[in-house]
Formats: C-alpha cells, sequence, structure tokens
C-alpha cells in the first residue's frame, strides 16, 4: 500500500519543518521526544497516535523503514489511516468491497500488495449492483439460474479473493480431477483436501450472484461461440430453437451437439434426402411428388449390384440398408462370386468384415442416389447392345418371326 508510505514522507517533513523551527536538527532527531513535535504539529491528536509520543523522531523512522513494520505498526503510529480505512469500509465504497482492516494489520508493508485480496476484496454482486443503481438484469438462465464455475485461484493456486474463503462458500468450491474427468468438491469442512492442494479451484455458483468480476468472467467464458453447441444456447439463454415436433424441420437438419462454428461443414455433410425421407428411394420421389415411373424393366425388375460402403469399409446410408441385410452381399475374390454378407440373425459375417459391401436389387428399391447412379449406368448409351435395350427398356425390336 504505496499511500502509507507517502503518508510517511508527508509526516516526516511536517517533522523536519519543526525540527528546522526549533533548531538543533540532530538533536531533535535523537532526544527530543515524538510527544513534544506533535503537539506543534497535531495538537487535537487527530494525525498521531499515543505510542509515537515516548520515543524520538529518529526511532520513530528506523521503525517505520524496518523491513519488519507492519501495517498494525503504521496504524498505532498514524490512526488517520485506520480511521480513513473505516470511513471507506462503512461508507459507500463498503457497499461494493469488504475491507478486513484486522487482516491488513497482520501483514507487513513488503507484503500487503501481494496480499491484498484478503484484506480488501469484491462481494458486489449483480443482483447487488441491480439493487442499488435500479437496473434490469437480463432475464437469462446462465445469469439468473444456471450454476457456472469460475477459476478462483492464482498461478500460485492460492484463492484470491477472501470471500471464498468464508465457511458458507467452502462447499461450493471445486478441483478437476483428471482421474475421472470431473470436478471433484475440494473442502471437507473447513479443510482443503490433499488431492485439491496444488491445484486450480474453481467456485460453483450463479452468475448474478458471484462477485461481479468473477461474474462476468463466467459469463465471457460461457458465451464462447467457439465451444456453444446449439443445445446449450437454448439451455442457457433460453432461446427455442428447437421445436417439440421431432418431425420438425430443424430437429432434422440440426443436431444438440453441434458447435455453431462447426454450423457450415455440419451442413456440407448432410444427406438432406435421408434426413426428410425415412425410406429414400424411387418409389418414396413417386408418392412424395406425385408423379409416375415409367414402367420399365430396368427401375422395377432388373436386378443391379451398387456399392454402399465408403473407403473405411463403413455403409454409408445405414439406416436405410439396415433394413434390408438380406440384399446385402460381399465380392469373393477366390470364387469370383457375390456371397451373402449378414446371417440370419443380421450379424455381419467374419469373412465379409473389412470388405465392400454391396446391395442386390432393382433400381426402384436402392437407396435414391445409389439408384439414380446404377441407373444412370445402365442407360450408357456407348455401350448397350440392342438386346439389352429390348431387355431393360422393354422396347420390341426385334420380330418374334426369325
Amino acid at each position: 500500500m504505496k499511500f502509507l508510505k507517502y503518508f510517511m514522507v508527508f509526516i516526516l517533513g511536517l517533522i523536519l519543518g519543526v525540527g528546522t523551527i526549533v533548531g538543533g536538527g540532530y538533536l531533535i532527531a535523537t532526544q527530543v521526544r515524538m510527544g513534544f513535535i506533535t503537539e506543534k504539529i497535531d495538537p487535537q491528536g487527530n494525525i498521531f497516535g499515543e505510542s509515537i509520543k515516548d520515543i524520538s523522531a529518529l526511532d520513530t523512522v528506523k521503525a517505520l523503514t524496518s523491513k519488519d513494520a507492519t501495517v498494525a505498526t503504521y496504524m498505532d503510529y498514524f490512526p488517520a489511516i485506520e480511521k480513513g480505512l473505516n470511513d471507506l469500509k462503512n461508507g459507500e465504497l463498503g457497499k461494493f468491497v469488504a475491507i478486513d482492516i484486522d487482516e491488513m494489520k497482520e501483514y507487513k508493508i513488503s507484503e500487503i500488495s501481494a496480499n491484498i485480496g484478503n484484506c480488501a476484496y469484491v462481494t458486489a454482486s449483480l443482483q447487488s449492483l441491480k439493487d442499488q443503481f435500479h437496473f434490469e438484469i437480463p432475464d437469462l438462465p446462465i445469469i439468473n439460474t444456471l450454476e457456472s464455475k469460475v477459476k478462483i485461484t492464482n498461478d500460485s493456486f492460492e484463492i484470491k479473493n477472501k470471500y471464498y474463503k468464508q465457511e458458507e462458500q467452502l462447499p461450493h468450491i471445486y478441483y478437476f480431477d483428471e482421474g475421472i474427468n470431473d470436478y471433484v468438491t475440494a473442502y471437507i469442512g473447513q479443510t482443503l483436501k490433499d488431492e485439491a492442494v496444488g491445484k486450480d479451484l474453481y467456485f460453483s455458483g450463479i452468475i448474478k450472484d458471484m462477485p461481479v468480476t468473477d461474474g462476468i468472467t463466467a459469463l465471457s467464458k460461457n458465451m464462447s461461440f467457439n465451444t456453444l453447441t446449439f443445445g446449450e444456447i437454448e439451455e442457457k439463454f433460453g432461446v427455442n430453437i428447437f421445436p417439440a415436433d421431432p418431425d420438425a424441420i430443424i430437429n432434422k437438419v440440426i443436431d444438440r451437439d453441434w458447435k455453431i462454428n462447426e454450423l457450415s461443414d455440419r451442413m456440407a455433410d448432410t444427406d438432406f434426402i435421408e434426413l426428410f425421407f425415412a425410406d429414400a428411394n424411387l418409389h418414396t420421389m413417386e408418392t412424395q411428388f406425385n408423379f409416375e415411373l415409367p414402367d420399365l424393366p430396368v427401375i422395377n425388375e432388373a436386378m443391379n449390384r451398387v456399392k454402399i460402403t465408403d473407403d473405411e469399409f463403413n455403409i454409408v446410408h445405414e439406416t436405410y440398408y439396415g433394413e434390408r441385410k438380406e440384399q446385402i452381399c460381399y465380392h469373393d475374390e477366390m470364387t469370383d462370386t457375390d456371397i451373402m454378407a449378414y446371417d440370419e440373425y443380421g450379424n455381419l459375417i467374419p469373412d465379409a468384415e473389412g470388405k465392400d459391401l454391396y446391395f442386390m436389387g432393382t433400381v426402384a428399391e436402392m437407396y435414391l442416389t445409389d439408384g439414380l447412379r446404377a441407373l444412370f449406368n445402365t442407360m450408357d448409351l456407348d455401350n448397350l447392345t440392342f438386346g439389352e435395350i429390348e431387355e431393360k427398356f422393354g422396347m420390341h425390336i426385334f420380330p418374334d418371326d426369325p
């Protein structure tokens, strides 16, 4: 607390000024009691304490400049300091900051800056500021009802704000246990657990009731759009994103666990056909959009084989083909034949694991995009024979008469 040193310099300046007036500065500094000088400067006793009156000016300087000098020493010699702090404590500042003068007295002058959080600490919350200054707090769950965690320790793992050292706050302090990947209460009664020593500590509470500086920190952390999911926006900010109807479009297009900053990438990977049509094939489209498929053998009768796995051998449209396992096969290289990939219980057989899988069926039975791909391959006019045209498209090219 630099103001104490400035105060001391001011006082010593007064002492030396009086000393010059009286004469014999060194004699005064070593022989004359401070009481003689303070009566000239402070006859009402508003600045100097009783304990300073019986020592010399030189002894006073030595006591105040000693590395062991405490705040209590300064307050004892100069009661005006304690009076000024009490005025702050009991005045307007005291509504927002708690000042523990008894705690302050225990520290050496050289220690006070590092321990100021134990002596003067913010207690004002958003709620108390609202009541004091009559403003409105946004009606958001993240501020008013949901619990949030905020780090309360410094780089030395010491609690910065004495507010959190109060007995009633200790049950709400946690440390992060990496073994179970979760937060665990840090105190048993008023004793810090051995497991929590040397670790960051976190206070869990409602933001509007936290000391305002920590409340703002917690709020800022909760508003990080790099980590927020759509589900968290709905929960924390009371925004109704997802309707109760599971068939609503938004529920099909966006997942609650998606992060906001991932939306564009997620949407690019979304198969909207599969989202909107549970049974997405040509027959579905026919019914949905009220048109008639051409009655062609290539669509409704001819058997085709289409690959349905990706580069990692996972079925791309698993929901669709999962209900048609009896038509899925793999190709056996040794026998050069297609073999059914699933057993009678719907389990993938061992020989089919780690291999490309194929759906065997008509174009109309395939997943829509797969069916269209198979249809286009079939309609490769550069390679079609007249016999295939007759067979696949039901066209009668060749008369019966040989």
